[in-house]
């Protein structure tokens, strides 16, 4: 019985061990179990690695995370276009360069490790650019270029149909039609089509004809009635090349002529396309002969020379000279038209064309030849650019200009010597190519601006009388918390660029200019904004001031000229008048013209005069303010410098048969002033060298005529001048001496 027992307990034992084990093992194995089903998710995505700009991408995931789980994706700057979750996602990119895209998965309390894959989208930059005008005539081609690529291949068409065969980045067009690209980039097979030129090539065989009433003329006078006999006349314009020297661009037919000596003339008529330019011309040699009458007494003859006597660049200065020994008088023409003023032995064609000379002394004249200038055509070249500065950091972003076939060098103006460009401060950028000819173009300024505040404007800028001085008044920045302070700029008239005044707490609003000298010219001025990661923005738009002068008329009174004030629209120039700086009264006023910068004052008073112009700010007046009142103003018009008139005659110089008119405060003297031929410069009050050096601006501070001053009084042709105002400034060993000058 007691061993029953014991067997019982043991088997029991037993039993309760196996049932541990087998428990154990269950346990476990569940637990294996467990684990394979929490395995980490992972984040595995397929996607190309080479791809275009603005192509259509998927991205496909390929791990094994459920689709519950958060799926943590990164695309960057892509665009995504449709997609959520899991995905699969179609996304793509508007810009170019190295981009990626990551994942990381959050699946039952696990992260999974982060994939990324870097993709580089390329971008193809298609584009055609004409050498020269696309409206050419018959038999002439307009060339065409293409922005050429490393490794690229390149096919035209014409009117949407492939060109057999024209795959390089030439094609001379000679067709009347649309012509389009297609480029390839061979590497990453991306293409782009670019946008279409459209050619125009015009006839050049005219239908002329043209008829005389008289061909053998045997007494004077010699009367002949030309008939223009051209086929749909009204298409074209005429010039009648009678062969005695004269010409004439009237349209009417008959067209009545009177020979005065005898001889054998060539008549031709020159037929001009209304639209496109081109230009046909009929000649009938010895069409007319007149007889029995006096020869041509005239014993002029003229030819023209060139300093260049090949094609040039558009910039070259071709000068023309007419070689006349007798000629008192000269007249020049381009493709028969005659050039306004263009009346002295020198002509400076700057245009394309013929050219052709009309001398005359008192009694007979005769034209020259015509002189062929040819101008080399060229291509603009444009900017294009490549990311952005974002705010506060050191991003760079890269300005490039598209290459073309004929391009040999690129210089930009900030002296990067490359066609591509890498920008970080504010400006504005342009960029210069040399041509497989030498020719320089440049391209229009690119702005930058690396700044994340705006520039201000400024409002207004007037002469403060009581100080002499001119006042800048600017607007408030919208959001004035981005801006450390503000820079005054004022233009050198020396270089050409701007100078920094002051830089100025962000609660100032304006700035008196105390080195500015208002009643000696006038002064532009520009200002900027530095923000708070201490980066300039680009300057504001310019304004100028109005700087009024003030000479003796004829017969009386006095003559007002000013320069006008650029910087807002207006409407009218109020004219003042008193008998001190603090006593002015409205005199008159005119409306605004572009082309009108005098007034003449007919006054019979002898007395001293004060004058002064405005120009009245259309809206609301400007406010400005700063550190030591809150506000000033409100200024409603930009009020010029007050000059009055004291003049005096320097009996001196009365063998040359004019007045001397000094203006006041001033130590030279020119006149006459105005002056439609020459003036007289007397600087016998200033301190004199022989490094004296007069130059004669126009009003875009251009050096228009320049000469050494080797006597006290020097007497200086200004025929070549256009009619306008000028600056006139004489440096002598210290000192700069400026005045005004109107050329009839």
């Amino acid at each position: 019985m007691f061993m029953n027992y014991i067997n019982y307990y043991l088997i029991k034992a037993h039993l309760i061990f196996i049932f541990l084990i087998f428990s154990f093992i269950i346990i476990h194995t569940n637990s294996i179990k467990a684990q394979v089903t929490k395995a980490n998710p992972t984040s595995f995505f397929n996607v190309e690695d080479t791809v275009c700009v603005d192509e259509y991408i998927n991205v496909v995931y390929t791990g094994n995370a459920s689709p519950s789980a958060n799926y943590f994706w990164d695309f960057g700057d892509a665009i995504v276009l449709s997609g959520n979750s899991q995905g699969p996602y179609i996304i793509q990119w508007s810009t170019s360069g190295m981009k990626k895209i990551s994942l990381y998965v959050y699946d039952n309390f696990i992260y999974s490790d982060t994939t990324e894959h870097v993709i580089y989208v390329d971008k193809v930059y298609s584009g055609i650019s004409p050498l020269g005008a696309t409206t050419v005539c018959r038999g002439d081609t307009v060339t065409l270029f293409a922005f050429t690529c490393t490794n690229c291949n390149y096919q035209w068409f014409y009117n949407g149909v492939a060109i057999p065969d024209e795959v390089n980045p030439i094609y001379k067009a000679t067709l009347s039609g649309e012509y389009n690209l297609i480029t390839t980039n061979l590497n990453t097979g991306c293409s782009v089509m670019a946008q279409p030129v459209t050619i125009t090539i015009g006839e050049k065989n005219f239908p002329i004809d043209f008829s005389g009433n008289a061909q053998f003329i045997t007494s004077p006078p010699y009367a002949v009635a030309f008939n223009n006999l051209t086929l749909n006349s009204y298409k074209y314009n005429f010039t009648w090349v009678f062969g005695d020297g004269n010409d004439s661009l009237c349209n009417n037919t008959p067209i009545f002529y009177i020979y005065k000596y005898a001889g054998l003339y060539d008549i031709s008529l020159i037929a001009e396309d209304k639209i496109t330019g081109c230009r046909d011309t009929l000649t009938k040699n010895g069409y007319i002969y007149c007889i029995n009458g006096p020869s041509n007494p005239c014993d002029l003859s003229v030819k023209i020379h060139s300093n260049i006597n090949y094609p040039t660049c558009p910039e070259d200065t071709v000068i023309l000279t007419a070689i006349s020994s007798n000629a008192l008088h000269f007249q020049w023409t381009l493709n028969g038209q005659i050039i306004p003023n263009d009346t002295n032995y020198i002509c400076y064609a700057t245009d394309k064309g013929y050219y052709q000379v009309l001398v005359s002394d008192n009694s007979c004249s005769v034209v020259s030849e015509p002189f062929i200038v040819n101008r080399i055509p060229v291509v603009k070249p444009i900017i294009l650019s490549e990311g952005n500065i974002r705010s506060c950091t050191l991003d760079t972003m890269i300005l490039f200009t598209p290459v073309l076939a004929n391009y040999v060098t690129a210089n930009w103006s900030n002296s990067c010597n490359s066609y591509q460009n890498y920008i970080t401060q504010s400006g504005f950028y342009s960029v210069y190519v040399t041509d497989i000819n030498g020719c320089v173009t440049a391209s229009d300024p690119f702005p930058v601006n690396a700044s994340i505040a705006e520039p201000p404007q400024i409002c207004i800028i007037l002469v403060d009388s009581s100080l002499n001085k001119n006042r800048i008044i600017w607007d408030t920045p919208n959001d004035i918390s981005l801006i450390n302070s503000f820079n005054v700029y004022k233009l050198s008239p020396v270089n050409g660029g701007y100078n920094l005044l002051a830089s100025l707490p962000n609660y100032i609003r304006e700035y008196v200019d105390y080195s500015s000298s208002p009643q000696v010219h006038s002064d532009i001025y520009r200002i900027s904004v530095t923000d708070t990661c201490n980066i300039e923005s680009l300057m504001s738009d310019f304004h100028r001031t109005t700087h009024l002068n003030v000479s003796p008329a004829s017969p009386k009174g006095y003559s007002l000229t000013w320069d006008h004030y650029q910087g807002f629209p207006f409407y009218k120039y109020y004219i003042y008048r008193g008998f001190s700086y603090n006593n002015m009264l409205l005199l008159d006023s005119i409306a605004y013209n572009p082309l009108i910068y005098t007034y003449t004052d007919t006054t019979s008073i002898s007395t001293p005069l004060y004058y002064m112009i405005s120009a009245v700010k259309p809206g609301c007046p400007c406010v400005g303010g700063n550190s030591l009142k809150n506000m000033s103003g409100p200024y409603s018009q930009s009020l010029s410098n007050v000059i009055d008139n004291i003049a005096y005659i320097d009996t001196s110089l009365y063998s040359y048969g004019i007045n001397t008119i000094t203006l006041h405060n001033n130590n030279i003297k020119i006149y006459p002033n105005p002056s439609n031929a020459e003036i007289f410069v007397n600087i016998s009050k200033i301190e004199y060298t022989e490094d004296v050096v007069l130059d004669m601006l126009d009003l875009q501070g251009r050096i228009m005529l320049s000469k050494q001053l080797k006597e006290r009084v020097s007497r200086i042709n200004i025929n070549n001048l256009q009619k306008g105002l000028y600056i006139i400034r004489i440096k002598s060993i210290n000192q700069i001496y400026t005045t005004k000058l109107v050329k009839n």
